[in-house]
């Protein structure tokens, strides 16, 4: 992988969206965020990602689904899940 990374952020919580755009845009990577799963999907359509940082319990689709589908679209994507639930 080349500098800039190309990152998608796909978590429900604005603060985590937040914390993430501004680390990962100061190292120098194009970062795109998500509220929820379908736009999370929708990017992944239309643009190629080094990395998907995914929250596991998102509104309206389970990260697992989204991941499955992202991983049938670009088996090169590495998928960071997180979760903020035990």
């Amino acid at each position: 992988m080349n500098f800039p990374f190309n990152v998608l952020v796909i978590d429900d919580e604005q603060l985590m969206r937040d914390a993430c755009y501004q680390i990962l845009s100061r190292k120098g990577c194009d970062v795109w965020l998500s509220e929820n799963g379908r736009s999370g999907l929708n990017h992944v359509e239309h643009q190629a990602f080094d990395v998907v940082i995914l929250d596991l319990n998102l509104p309206g689709m389970n990260g697992f689904d989204i991941l499955k589908s992202i991983r049938t679209k670009n088996t090169e994507t590495v998928v960071i899940v997180i979760t903020g639930y035990p």
